[in-house]
Parts: structure tokens; sequence; C-alpha cells
């Protein structure tokens, strides 16, 4: 009995491989047009990282260095003595430096 499903499967086997030459020609179309699907994955794929991912990276690393470049500005601007920038603050607010560093520390609280 094990015998003939032996020889069932041996003949489904040969079936399919005879199907598959008598349609030899089909298949490798099919291969093709799957490498060709593939390859056009692949294409739109990098196209896809040259035209968002790297410009899109160009475009914070400008936008880090700017706000680099503006923090090291406003750094260099308050550098000094820090009680004449005291001083200057509170004559341009009208207020005595004790009013105007709890002013800021309101604001600071307030953020």
């Amino acid at each position: 009995m094990r015998l003939f499903r032996v020889s069932q499967s041996f003949d489904a086997f040969s079936i399919v491989a005879e199907a598959a030459v008598q349609k030899k020609k089909q298949l490798m179309t099919f291969v093709s047009m799957i490498a060709v699907i593939m390859l056009a994955a692949i294409i739109i794929a990098l196209l896809g990282v040259c035209v968002a991912a790297i410009p899109t990276g160009a475009v914070s690393v400008g936008f880090v260095e700017y706000y680099a470049r503006v923090r090291d500005d406003a750094d260099s601007r308050l550098e000094g003595d820090p009680l004449s920038l005291l001083g200057k603050q509170t004559e341009q607010k009208n207020m005595s430096a004790d009013e105007y560093l709890l002013y800021l520390l309101q604001k600071e609280r307030n953020k």
C-alpha cells in the first residue's frame, strides 16, 4: 500500500516537472517581470532617499547652524560685567535691581 502512495507522489512530481518544461517561456516571462518590478522598486526607494531624506537632512542642519549662530551672538552680547548689564536692563525697564530680578524669576517660572 505504501509503495502505491510513493508512486502517486512520484507521478505527481513528474507531471509538475513536465508542465514546467512545457510552460518554460511563460515561467521565464513571469520571473523576468518580477525582476523588473523589484529593480523598479529599488530605484524608486533610492530616488525617495535622494529626493526627500537628503534635502530634509540638509535643511535641518541649516536650522541647527542658524540657531547655534543666534545663540552664540546672544551669548557674546551678554559678555561683560554682569552689574553693568543689570544696570542697563533696569534703566530700560525703569525698575530697581531687586524688582528686575523678581521680574526675571516670574518670567522664568511662567515658561
